[in-house]
């Protein structure tokens, strides 16, 4: 219906549209291509709806508009979206047709500030819903509508920003022995493909990632000689490598591995994540067990910390860049400070001296 492009040179990006076969090319006033790209949605579902004045192209109405009156507006641009999926479109018609509805009521958009939504909004939903996961699944649907308003100039700023809440944090996955048998016999049992047989006890023993090891090739990866897979890293430290290392086990099943001559891939039969996703389910179903194959990397990082292993050296293995993200495993480490507290000592005790006369016991 439109198009946008930016001409070399210029500023701004413009879009070209017809409507009643006369052409029109309009400047957007925005620098960038995600605004731009917003912008031609809004315009072309205006032009849809034969309601665009191409003399005032991002005009759109900037008189007040009632809450109900701008959600029925949203509403009706999102059942037009193609690019939504019904569910998603359900999901907005409850988020804000409904729940935004029934806490906030009917007033004028535009008066709808930050701190009614931080100090009202938010905290009626943490009671009703009870889950923070649910009141933020909402209220990423009431920020978008908002957004909505923002584009078409009927707020000048969304009162949601900043304010939906971060997803809840989950604790790492640990494996009890009993599973990991569960899960070593299945996958080890004669009936199973030559490639199970290898690619999940391999994924279990070295945290990898799913692309990783769908992917892994003898020439590029595989270090048998000296005990380690190598990947790219990622991120910041692009353009480096970064190694896995192999315990005696892993290198078992790879020295046991049938090759394929001419093959360079060592699962050159499986073509897709679906072939993975659909041995994955069959397992599930077998044992009951209810983990995913990222499931693996968590239980892989918990048991290096709780065996002794240190975290940068997890970081590296694990191609993790975020400390942030992966101090959680430092709980898992066995008496790590009892370990540590006398690496740096810069005198030691005399043999004559009695601990207990120096030692300070506070709150007393």
């Amino acid at each position: 219906m439109s198009s946008i492009d930016k001409p070399k040179g210029e500023k701004y990006w413009k879009i070209t549209f017809y409507i009643d076969g006369k052409r029109y090319r309009r400047s957007l006033r925005v620098e960038d291509k995600r605004s731009a790209q917003q912008l031609k949605t809004d315009i072309d579902f205006l032009i849809q709806r034969g309601a665009l004045d191409p003399d005032n192209l991002l005009g759109f109405q900037k008189d007040s508009k009632q809450l109900y009156e701008a959600i029925s507006e949203y509403l009706t641009y999102t059942d037009n979206r193609k690019d939504l999926s019904d569910v998603t479109k359900h999901d907005y018609h409850y988020s804000i047709g409904t729940i935004l509805k029934m806490f906030l009521h009917d007033q004028t958009a535009s008066k709808i500030t930050r701190n009614q939504v931080e100090f009202e909004l938010r905290p009626s939903m943490e009671k009703h819903f009870g889950s923070i996961s649910t009141v933020r699944h909402h209220m990423l649907g009431m920020s978008a509508f908002f957004g909505f308003l923002v584009r078409r100039e009927y707020i000048d700023k969304n009162p949601f920003s900043g304010l939906v809440p971060t997803p809840p944090k989950k604790e790492p996955v640990f494996l009890p022995e009993q599973h990991i048998r569960i899960f070593l016999d299945y996958w080890r049992g004669e009936d199973r493909p030559q490639w199970q047989r290898l690619y999940f006890p391999l994924m279990l023993n070295t945290g990898l990632r799913q692309t990783s090891l769908r992917l892994l090739d003898w020439n590029a990866n595989v270090f048998l000689q000296d005990r380690y897979l190598r990947f790219p890293a990622k991120g910041k430290y692009a353009g480096k490598w970064r190694s896995v290392p192999l315990n005696d086990y892993c290198i078992h099943l790879l020295m046991t591995h049938p090759r394929k001559k001419g093959e360079t891939r060592v699962f050159y039969d499986v073509n897709s994540k679906a072939t993975v996703d659909t041995a994955w389910r069959a397992f599930r179903k077998t044992t009951g067990l209810p983990y995913t194959p990222h499931n693996l990397r968590s239980n892989y990082a918990t048991h290096f910390m709780k065996n002794g292993g240190e975290l940068w050296k997890l970081m590296q293995i694990m191609g993790w860049t975020n400390y942030e993200a992966a101090k959680i495993y430092l709980a898992f480490s066995p008496d790590f400070i009892e370990n540590d507290r006398n690496r740096v000592q810069f005198d030691q005790p005399k043999p004559d001296d009695k601990d207990d006369r120096n030692l300070v016991v506070f709150g007393k």
